[in-house]
């Protein structure tokens, strides 16, 4: 029987297993996890960055006049917003596999 401990000091996972394959199997369901919660955190920090550029630049447009300001924020912005939502949001139309295994 192996022990293997994942994580750091006071988070750690500590389990008991009879097969190497078991116990990577767990090392790697818990390595995703962690790895899937900075992707979430990464991705809702550039959602929430993009939207006070356009909210700071909408609001300078509204003070100015003139929303050039905002348009070229909104060109810079939208390439990454669309990779940030294509990503998350997957297409749902014809021909597209949703289900990812």
């Amino acid at each position: 029987m192996k022990k293997v401990k994942i994580g750091r000091e006071f988070e750690s996972i500590e389990a008991h297993f009879d097969d190497d394959k078991e116990a990577a199997s767990v090392v790697k369901t818990v390595v995703r996890g962690r790895e899937n919660v900075t992707r979430k955190i990464v991705a809702y920090s550039v959602m929430a960055m993009m939207a006070v550029f356009i909210l700071g630049a909408a609001i300078l447009g509204l003070l100015s006049g003139s929303f050039s300001g905002l348009q070229a924020v909104w060109v810079c912005v939208a390439p990454f917003a669309g990779m940030v939502i294509g990503h998350y949001f997957p297409g749902l139309g014809e021909g597209n596999d949703t289900e990812k295994g």
